[in-house]
């Protein structure tokens, strides 16, 4: 079960309509939750120019488990699917199951040099909020992988972003994501990284594979 959700520009809300993330973003960083899942399953979300049936999980979860991911997903510029994203439940096949999904935008990036956002200089005060995706692939039954933005070297459970395979089979595929904000002081530096380690299972968790961290930094008022 799909559907295309508008995520930038004047959208409809509750109460009128808002813009939250301006037309043009090139990607949305989101905090998705299913909600009264009527069947375990999983949730992919990816552009809403995708084609073919989705082969990677945001989300996995149990009948009625309330189990939110952060995601980070590009956002179409150009073409009929502008501007949109793809949401997919799979009850593993099944037909049938439904369930809600919460979608709270985070954030948002655009390309180098445009938005309506100001180039701000380095040398103040601010955050920087670092978000990374992962795929993963080729896990047995009962595998699981946890990982955590960081920078040192160790997984720091504060911060943990953990997925485990939802079915009783090898071969399946999954896209860890996360996001963790820094503060960081003028004229300071620091290297952020993705570290994951084996959680669950006998068997070999497979590799994660492009993985890819990007980073917003926001002054401080």
């Amino acid at each position: 079960m799909s559907q295309d959700l508008e995520v930038t520009g004047t959208i409809p809300t509750g109460t009128g309509t808002a813009v939250v993330v301006p037309a043009g973003a090139t990607g949305v960083l989101l905090n998705v939750t299913p909600v009264g899942p009527e069947a375990g399953g999983f949730i992919s979300i990816r552009p809403a120019d995708a084609t073919g049936k989705p082969t990677t999980s945001n989300l996995n979860f149990d009948t009625g488990q309330i189990n939110p991911n952060s995601v980070q997903v590009e956002v179409p510029t150009t073409g009929a699917a502008a501007g949109k994203i793809e949401i997919t439940y799979d009850a593993f096949d099944r037909t049938g199951p439904a369930t809600d999904v919460l979608v709270d935008v985070v954030g948002y990036t655009v390309a180098a040099g445009g938005g309506p956002d100001p180039a701000i200089g380095a040398s103040v005060d601010g955050q920087i909020i670092v978000m990374s995706t992962t795929a993963l692939g080729d896990a047995d039954a009962g595998e699981g992988v946890r990982c955590s933005i960081t920078t040192g070297s160790t997984v720091e459970v504060p911060f943990l972003q953990r997925w485990e395979t939802g079915g009783p089979n090898s071969g399946q595929h999954a896209s860890p994501s996360g996001v963790r904000t820094f503060n960081v002081a003028a004229g300071a530096s620091a290297n952020y990284r993705l570290v994951c380690e084996h959680a669950g299972g006998a068997g070999s968790i497979g590799n994660l594979e492009a993985t890819v961290l990007s980073a917003i930094f926001t002054a401080t008022p």
